[in-house]
């Protein structure tokens, strides 16, 4: 379709001007990719550049994080991999970043990572106070906590975003605080395992976690999880503003057992309007 056209314009056109992940090899006693991705990281969110994963590329991460950085790309064309019996934290976490542009392939290897759910092993964590985050094209599988993980950032776009796995995992995307943001397109399949919410949840932690301006696109979830698209306020928080183009929740039938759950739930939220159901 055209969104997928205009993203791999854009993938060639910036490809052919980054700088490539293999610019920074492993350096010894590294057992992993990290140290290399972070130095990569670090060096074109300093001079404001674009880093380049090829197709061919695996790398594989336990956690890398950058904080007060702006104006800068990360392109994975290849995949980032989480190592084996990695820490309770997001592979890429973001902390007061801004004007930042991703696009990402991710494997989170769960099998190696919790079985089924680690709830803080994210993919993409991003807060701090980031703003302008521009998630072109998330594309990532077998999450042992969320997929995207959204906690005090503002000003957030996302385009494609697709997580998919065998019923691991928690959410495909997770907002507990931030205001004005738009998800064309979210497509969750097998993310999430009973009793996790799956799919997309709204939900703060606190009663200063306001969230607000939330716009949703299409948004299509298959689990066997407690939920499918929640909005869930137990804290009193400021959270209103949301607004979905279309919303579709498949239950699906773990073996042996129906669950019988809610697909679509708003609890504590204000405002909210969906077109389609």
């Amino acid at each position: 379709n055209t969104m997928d056209k205009g993203i791999a314009d854009a993938h060639s056109q910036l490809a052919s001007i980054a700088i490539n992940i293999s610019s920074f090899p492993i350096i010894a006693p590294e057992i992993d990719d990290a140290g290399r991705l972070e130095r990569a990281l670090e060096y074109v969110s300093t001079n404001h550049g674009i880093l380049l994963v090829p197709t061919d590329t695996t790398l594989t991460v336990d956690s890398v994080t950058l904080t007060d950085k702006t104006n800068f790309k990360i392109l994975v064309e290849g995949t980032l991999k989480r190592r084996a019996g990695g820490t309770s934290k997001g592979m890429i976490i973001l902390l007061n970043c801004h004007d930042v542009d991703i696009w990402l392939n991710a494997d989170g290897n769960v099998a190696n990572n919790g079985v089924t759910l680690n709830e803080h092993q994210h993919i993409l964590s991003i807060g701090g106070g980031s703003s302008k985050i521009r998630l072109h094209q998330i594309i990532a599988k077998n999450p042992a906590g969320d997929i995207i993980y959204l906690n005090d950032c503002n000003d957030v776009y996302g385009g494609h975003i697709l997580g998919y796995g065998e019923d691991t995992g928690r959410n495909t995307l997770t907002i507990v605080k931030g205001k004005r943001m738009q998800f064309d397109k979210i497509t969750s399949i097998g993310v999430g395992t009973e009793p996790m919410p799956c799919g997309v949840d709204l939900e703060p932690n606190s009663v200063t976690d306001t969230i607000k301006d939330i716009q949703f696109g299409n948004v299509y979830v298959e689990s066997i999880g407690t939920g499918g698209f929640s909005l869930s306020n137990g804290k009193g928080a400021d959270c209103q503003g949301i607004t979905a183009n279309s919303v579709i929740v498949h239950k699906k039938t773990q073996i042996g057992t129906e669950w019988s759950r809610i697909g679509i739930s708003v609890t504590g939220f204000k405002h909210v309007k969906v077109n389609e159901i």
